[in-house]
């Protein structure tokens, strides 16, 4: 009998790991009863475990206060999820892990990533351990150790031990399903190891910086505390908040405009060409495919899981959202819009790829300047007018003009 899941995560790895625990249920013989998932975390939506849950057929709970019967598990797992659980949630699985992104019993919490720069460490990990009420207090399972460079930032051992994380969930999740483990109370390990417990609040004290300190661990403060698309660290100057970073020498310098955006550059990415395309930069193109022998003008961007067929012509300015399918042989004008988001509960989907909606464009298809196609179907030798708004599925070939768009001919 397949063993139930209930699934607590969220963030880049919290999805990784639920994504591998749906791409491998069958040869792990489990069935994933539930997600819960942080609705409002600072995240890449395309990390968004409600939508992964919902398009595998996997309920979503939306809070543990609406956890059911249904949600009794062989096996709770927690991968990043945001709120500390209550004995009575942790009950919902006769058996409930956890995976701690730090190495345990050092550094239980928060912020263990700045703490482990500023304290020097030489190595840092991420531990699987049973959970209980306290705070990354249960015994231990699995982990898994690797060597911190000497000058890493918070954000460099962020996403190592991320990606170690993965590692870690993906090397022992049959052992934890099966019960193939020892569990190692923490106190064993305090004769050669130290112990911390750190709270997220404690960052606000971490980034404010002692400018009298020695300039090497000023650096290590620095490096501890600056996360990109965060207040950058500072020292109050007369009152005066004066925030710093490091320059490309790796030394301490002030920062005019600490709140600058994070710049992003656009480019070719993970993409399948065909034979003799030719695209013109600038472009924004990533994780689509683009058949033999068609052109992509500048200031096009196609995001993933877009497809475009032979002989079709992309001219400049163009948008083509995910979801779209565009056949051979066809001819998209000067910024043409394509939407796959219809606003359906009233504002954007922020994410939620169970909200959007396909497109698909036949062949001989050719679409005028500026016009908008909302998710339509569009089947062969259609013409579709500069400027107009494609509302409804096109199912007769003609041409079609206007808001919305109405054959003429």
């Amino acid at each position: 009998m397949a063993r139930r899941i209930l699934f607590l995560g969220s963030k880049r790895v919290g999805f990784s790991c639920l994504n591998f625990l749906i791409e491998n249920k069958k040869a792990l013989d489990i069935e994933i009863v539930g997600v819960l998932t942080d609705p409002i975390a600072k995240v890449d939506t395309s990390y968004s475990l409600k939508s992964l849950a919902e398009k595998n057929g996997v309920k979503v709970y939306h809070d543990l206060e609406f956890l059911d019967e249904d949600a009794k598990a062989d096996l709770l797992i927690s991968v990043q999820y945001h709120r500390i659980l209550k004995k009575k949630h942790i009950e919902f699985g006769d058996v409930a892990i956890n995976l701690h992104m730090a190495p345990l019993p050092e550094y239980r919490g928060c912020n263990q990533f700045s703490f482990a720069i500023l304290n020097g460490d030489k190595e840092f990990g991420t531990t699987i351990h049973m959970l209980d009420e306290g705070i990354d207090s249960g015994d231990i399972l699995f982990e898994r150790r690797f060597e911190m460079a000497a000058d890493t930032s918070v954000s460099e051992l962020f996403e190592k031990t991320g990606n170690e994380s993965i590692l870690l969930f993906e090397a022992h999740i049959a052992d934890v399903i099966n019960g193939n483990f020892t569990a190692k109370p923490q106190s064993d390990y305090l004769s050669t190891r130290s112990t911390s417990l750190h709270f997220r609040k404690e960052i606000s004290a971490l980034k404010q910086l002692d400018l009298n300190q020695s300039e090497a661990r000023l650096i290590r403060a620095i490096r501890a505390t600056s996360m990109p698309g965060y207040e950058p660290p500072y020292a109050l100057v007369h009152g005066e908040k004066v925030h710093y970073g490091l320059n490309e020498s790796g030394k301490p310098v002030q920062i005019v405009n600490p709140f600058a955006p994070i710049i992003q550059k656009s480019g070719i990415i993970d993409v399948v060409f065909g034979k003799n395309v030719r695209v013109v930069e600038p472009v924004n193109l990533y994780k689509c495919s683009i058949g033999d022998e068609s052109f992509i003008g500048p200031f096009v961007e196609i995001q993933k899981k877009a497809r475009i067929g032979r002989n079709t012509k992309i001219q400049s300015h163009t948008f083509i959202c995910e979801l779209v399918e565009i056949g051979n042989d066809c001819f998209i004008s000067h910024g043409v819009m394509f939407i796959n988001d219809t606003f359906s509960d009233g504002g954007p989907a922020n994410g939620d790829e169970s909200k959007w909606k396909s497109t698909k464009i036949g062949n001989f298809v050719s679409i005028g300047t500026n016009a908008t196609l909302l998710p339509v179907t569009i089947c062969d030798n259609v013409v579709i007018g500069a400027g107009a708004v494609v509302t409804k599925d096109i199912l007769e070939p003609g041409t079609y003009v206007g808001n919305p768009a109405k054959k003429i001919k």
